[in-house]
């Protein structure tokens, strides 16, 4: 299966807008006049309670190749002849003819296999000099076919050439006029778009993007369509978690003057319960104790998939207890200092992707 990747979407403006996702330049050097190549578009009104419009992108490569009667350029349109669905660390032959045949496209097993990160295409010796005497142009298509449409990048091929196209997961998504399959500037398209990386998705592959009333954009990891309802819920809850910490330490100054009412528990503790997503080790460190017992001390970093308010000092999944040392802004990931007798593969069991992690104050 492969990995998807979900681009959520917020409209905060009065207007529908129509987004289009376009995939940028793969890392490896292709031509030098390559154009985005998008059919991926959803048209989002003024977000609302409960809305939630989404890219969903399965990083399923596919590979094009085409043949019209107009040259690759900038808004021609591109019907592809064939495509293919492609893994990584494979060879493809991309055979073109003269005028009115379109193009063949077939697995390279004559050829060497490129790297696991990689997918060549071969193309054959075609001449190229006798295409605008034909008006009959060839085209070469990589990119993602998404559940909103087509992402990629199209060239004009050379002949004997073999182009090893190295993806990257970096996404644009834009507002504007575009047309589905027209050829676009897709270095003009990213100085007016949100510019989404990998570095841009939580532990589940998720972000949101923004489009804000000022016309600038926001790029946030995680789903913040199903974690909040708008700027007055987002200050109604701010509202809610700074009362209950002035209650949580009101209730603490209590309990450590003997004030606390008939009935409270000796011990306050409030609780929130998170799925993870995901734990990284940075450091572990085996000390011996003057009994000769072992005590091992581990940081890490723990991600989870529902974003938990501050306040909280302690993790605690199946009796390990970890101290939060940073939460991020996000609410969703945490980094952790553990001082115990448990070493650092019973913690990653403990918080591994899917365990429940409670997290409490005290």
């Amino acid at each position: 299966m492969p990995t998807t990747y979900t681009i959520h979407l917020k409209n905060l403006q009065s207007a529908d807008k129509t987004f289009w996702c376009f995939l940028n330049f793969p890392e490896s050097q292709i031509s030098a006049d390559v154009y985005a190549n998008s059919s991926a578009n959803l048209t989002v009104s003024q977000h609302q309670h409960g809305q939630d419009d989404s890219f969903s992108i399965p990083l399923q490569y596919v590979v094009q190749a085409g043949a019209s009667n107009k040259a690759v350029a900038l808004n021609t349109l591109i019907q592809s002849s064939i495509k293919k669905n492609t893994d990584l660390a494979t060879a493809w032959h991309a055979d073109y003819y003269p005028a009115n045949k379109g193009p063949s496209l077939y697995v390279a097993s004559d050829e060497p296999a490129p790297g696991n990160k990689e997918v060549d295409v071969w193309t054959n010796d075609f001449d190229k000099s006798q295409e605008p005497l034909q008006k009959w142009f060839s085209s070469l298509t990589f990119g993602v076919m998404s559940e909103s449409g087509f992402m990629g990048v199209t060239w004009s091929p050379d002949p004997e050439q073999t182009y090893r196209i190295q993806p990257k997961v970096q996404f644009y998504v834009a507002t504007g006029n575009f047309e589905s399959n027209k050829l676009a500037d897709i270095t003009a398209i990213s100085s007016k778009a949100a510019n989404i990386t990998g570095d841009s998705f939580d532990g589940n592959n998720e972000c949101t993007v923004t489009l804000k009333t000022n016309g600038q954009w926001l790029v946030e990891p995680g789903n913040t369509n199903a974690t909040s309802n708008g700027d007055s819920t987002l200050l109604s809850n701010l509202v809610k978690t700074n009362m209950e910490l002035a209650t949580a330490q009101s209730m603490l100054v209590a309990m450590y003057s003997g004030q606390l009412p008939s009935g409270t528990p000796s011990v306050l503790r409030t609780d929130k319960y998170a799925t993870s997503t995901g734990i990284k080790i940075k450091k572990q460190l085996s000390l011996t104790e003057g009994d000769g017992e072992e005590n091992i001390l581990i940081t890490g970093t723990i991600t989870i998939a529902t974003a938990i308010a501050v306040g909280f000092a302690y993790m605690i999944a199946s009796g390990i207890t970890l101290t939060i040392t940073r939460r991020a802004a996000t609410g969703l990931e945490f980094d952790f200092n553990y001082n115990g007798t448990r070493g650092a593969e019973a913690v990653q069991q403990a918080f591994a992707a899917g365990q429940s992690i409670d997290f409490r104050t005290a």
